[in-house]
């Protein structure tokens, strides 16, 4: 239990870090197309080889291209909401923006209730209410990180970080709603990697981005993050899940990440943080909790 435990708290500290990344690239003026293409990228490649290549081109496989489609829709999608992110960071609260943008489990949850019609506790409903009262708290500090002319602007962009994140998110759930579909082969992940990268590539060459030894430093750090982020949330759920404790395992790595990320924004970055923001991130702790129950 405590070695799935501690998968659990490095993955939390892992996305703490990419978080920290994303906030130096926002705030040093990086281009962050190129970053986010970058990092996209080397993703696509580390992550290519979790395939089972061999099985992939002597058997056919179930859904391929359904789940082709839908995976590059993910990726271009989860690509997208970074590069929003990364605006709204350079424009405002460096802390809210990332709590804001991790809230997004609060979509697929929905969905799951809304299209799929799964059962839903009394816990889990308390739990949405808080989530939702920590953005609203969140959104309604009227100085973003000390940039109060950007303020709405900021608030416009986080929301926008929160809906791509929660559709992207709900399209992953989908091939597990397939009947008796597994995936045996480890297909999605390599694939949504490389929806984002064809994404970002075309973004890079319609905005004449350029890429500069500063993107590739940053990227290439940024993709081993993710990369090794996934390795142990993926370990932690098979220590945990064998142990019935499946449920703590993304709601206390992404408690993690969000404290890890508010530390960061008010130890280095200086960036105040009011009573109601404080509250409503507790009530957000606490909901991501239930929600997860």
């Amino acid at each position: 239990m405590y070695i799935g435990l501690l998968y659990v708290v490095l993955a939390g500290l892992t996305w703490t870090a990419i978080g920290v990344v994303f906030s130096k690239v926002a705030n040093k003026g990086i281009d962050s197309v190129a970053f986010i293409t970058v990092a996209a990228f080397f993703t696509m490649i580390f992550s290519a080889p979790m395939v089972r290549w061999q099985v992939v081109f002597s058997e056919p496989v179930d859904n391929l291209l359904l789940l082709t489609i839908l995976m590059l829709i993910s990726g271009a999608l989860n690509m997208l909401a970074s590069y929003v992110m990364l605006i709204a960071m350079g424009k405002g609260h460096n802390g809210y923006t990332w709590a804001i943008g991790q809230s997004a489990m609060l979509i697929p949850f929905v969905m799951s209730i809304v299209i799929w019609r799964d059962r839903v506790s009394g816990a889990g409903i308390v739990g949405m209410a808080l989530i939702l009262t920590m953005v609203v708290a969140l959104g309604a500090s009227k100085s973003s990180g000390g940039k109060t002319d950007y303020s709405r602007i900021w608030l416009v962009l986080s929301l926008t970080v929160f809906l791509l994140y929660g559709i992207q998110q709900t399209i992953n759930t989908i091939p597990t709603r397939w009947d008796g579909w597994s995936d045996s082969l480890n297909l999605r992940v390599p694939l949504s990697f490389a929806g984002g990268f064809l994404f970002q590539l075309v973004l890079l060459l319609c905005s004449k981005g350029k890429i500069t030894k500063s993107s590739v430093i940053s990227g290439f750090f940024a993709a081993i993050l993710i990369v090794a982020g996934g390795v142990f949330i993926f370990q932690s759920i098979d220590l945990l899940g064998e142990l019935g404790l499946l449920p703590v395992v993304y709601p206390l790595a992404i408690s993690i990440s969000i404290m890890g990320v508010s530390l960061y924004s008010a130890v280095f970055l200086k960036e105040s943080f009011k009573l109601l923001q404080i509250a409503g991130l507790a009530i957000g702790f606490v909901g991501i909790v239930l929600v997860s129950i």
